[in-house]
């Protein structure tokens, strides 16, 4: 249990902040629970890159709105793992969430989930990589109990690119994703990179994980949210065999062994790891926002085992739906768009 830093009564001036630094770090060193997650980093020190709707530059208006000229990508998902939505942008989200709800679900594939009249957007949302045409999308994405379509999955892997285009200290990192389809609309050339994180859906057992890739020591690591022993982990790595075969000879068909050597040189396949002691999901429908949750956390040179949560994923996936939904509403009323790139692989 985390100590209590409020209690240092009976202490002089210097002691108490001789003991306040020490509850600090020991905060710090701790393991983040659902309780202490937001006691983490202080407030004071916390950091946001970005709100909603604001870009990384000095002459972005003090009230945090997009400045008139503006006609490229904002960005829309939070810029830490463990930020909420502002609380007005989060109040008319929850406003608008449940009108149309049916209290039935209807069966098929992917059953609407609202009625007719409400499952139908006035206007697609535009969220630069795809249009949003219902409603239910965004239920799909905020409830834990519906697994992440590649549609999701990919929207979220989209705007991490964009995000890490926008903020020269995550440039810096020389990472970058790809979509579920190993493509990167909006993405920078692998020559420029040394990291690259892709979302894997394993078909067999209709489940996805992150692969991070790592074009330095030319090695591959799966981020997997339900990791264990056995039939799982053997069905996992037969999944990537044909992957860590499949990158060397791509990577040698586009001279990428060029820029990027290996030792001793060769198209052989890319060694895999398994990650093990990372945070682990306790149903069976988070696997797509841990699989997100791992890679935000890399991209920004987080530990995945402080800031990825199960006990947080329904908030996760409720802020993130929000901050989409925030993100094209915003482009319908002010008329702006996002970049779009030419698109770009390998």
């Amino acid at each position: 249990m985390m100590p209590d830093p409020e209690n240092l009564s009976g202490l002089d001036k210097d002691a108490k902040e001789n003991k306040k630094r020490e509850l600090d770090v020991k905060q710090l060193e701790e393991p983040a629970s659902e309780e202490s997650i937001g006691d983490m980093i202080p407030k004071k020190k916390r950091v946001r890159l970005s709100r909603l709707g604001q870009r990384p530059s000095s002459s972005m208006p003090h009230d945090g709105s997009p400045s008139k000229a503006l006609n490229t990508l904002i960005h829309a998902l939070p810029p830490g793992l463990a930020d909420e939505p502002p609380k007005e942008i989060l109040e008319e989200f929850r406003a608008w969430f449940p009108k149309g709800l049916l209290k039935k679900n209807l069966t098929g594939k992917r059953p609407p989930r609202y009625s007719k009249t409400h499952d139908t957007l006035d206007k697609p949302h535009d969220l630069g990589c795809m249009q949003v045409e219902k409603k239910s999308w965004y239920y799909e994405l905020a409830t834990s109990a519906v697994w992440l379509w590649d549609e999701h999955i990919d929207v979220a892997f989209y705007y991490l690119r964009n995000k890490i285009r926008q903020f020269p200290e995550l440039n810096q990192r020389k990472v970058t994703t790809v979509d579920t389809v190993f493509t990167s609309k909006n993405g920078v050339s692998w020559w420029d990179v040394n990291t690259v994180l892709m979302p894997i859906h394993f078909e067999g057992l209709k489940h996805w994980a992150l692969v991070k890739l790592d074009l330095t020591n030319w090695t591959i690591e799966v981020y997997d949210s339900l990791e264990h022993e056995g039939p799982h982990n053997s069905k996992v790595r037969e999944g990537m065999e044909g992957l860590s075969k499949f990158i060397p000879l791509v990577a040698e068909q586009n001279s990428l062994f060029e820029f990027k050597r290996r030792d001793p040189p060769g198209n052989y396949p890319i060694p895999v790891t398994i990650m093990k002691d990372i945070p682990k999901q306790a149903n069976g429908g988070d696997c797509g926002m841990f699989t997100i949750k791992y890679a935000e956390c890399l991209i920004e040179g987080r530990d995945v085992r402080y800031w990825v949560i199960d006990a947080r994923m329904k908030l996760f996936r409720e802020w993130m739906a929000c901050y989409l939904w925030a993100h094209a509403k915003r482009k319908l009323e002010q008329a702006y768009k996002s970049d779009e790139d030419d698109e770009t692989a390998y």
